[in-house]
């Protein structure tokens, strides 16, 4: 069963993890409301959702999936999940195709070596945002890491609304290998970011 907690607006946040009962888990809504989220801006990404909801499925055979699911009137509003991850893993499936040292040189130095809790994916119904319930499920997640005393990482783009609230939570910025620069000179907003957060 997932433990449960109410917020403020009257909406259910549920927490699922391995080694649990997860039947209560709405995969189908929570891929439907995946697709929808990053099929938006900045994302413009097209998932397809029997993909999606597999994923789901198999993130669940971590043995430290965490996911969280906020929910109001049985449709799923928001999500996140995260599960610990190898420093030296993560640094080389971020950063496999760029050959760019001196960035995985920065986030060993940031994460440290050893495991990391990563926060894989985390996402609002585009109604709901700007009321604080991606900064809810960002603490709750690193409320995980903080249990299993490890530090917190992700991996985003620099535009999108996650980025300033990571920062705002202590998270450090470290470019990756998909940022640009204009002929202007500028830092082009599209490029992926990997943050971390040192415990």
């Amino acid at each position: 069963m997932a433990e449960r907690q109410e917020t403020a607006q009257g909406l259910l946040i549920n927490h699922f993890y391995a080694g649990h009962e997860h039947g209560d888990i709405q995969i189908d809504r929570t891929a439907g409301l995946y697709v929808e989220v990053f099929a938006g801006h900045p994302w413009f990404e097209f998932h397809d959702p029997d993909e999606v909801k597999q994923q789901i499925t198999d993130f669940f055979g971590r043995s430290s999936a965490n996911m969280y699911l906020v929910e109001n009137d049985g449709e799923v509003k928001g999500f996140a999940w995260g599960y610990l991850r190898d420093t030296a893993e993560l640094v080389e499936n971020k950063f496999n195709e760029s050959n760019d040292t001196k960035i995985a040189e920065q986030v060993v130095s940031k994460l440290g070596q050893g495991n990391v809790f990563y926060i894989n994916e985390i996402g609002v119904n585009s109604k709901l945002r700007g009321k604080g319930l991606g900064k809810l499920l960002m603490g709750k997640l690193l409320g995980d890491a903080e249990r299993l005393e490890v530090p917190s990482a992700l991996s985003t783009r620099v535009d999108t609304v996650l980025t300033p609230i990571c920062l705002k939570l202590g998270f450090e910025q470290i470019f990756g290998q998909e940022v640009v620069v204009g002929v202007n000179g500028k830092i082009n907003l599209t490029g992926r970011i990997i943050v971390g957060q040192k415990r």
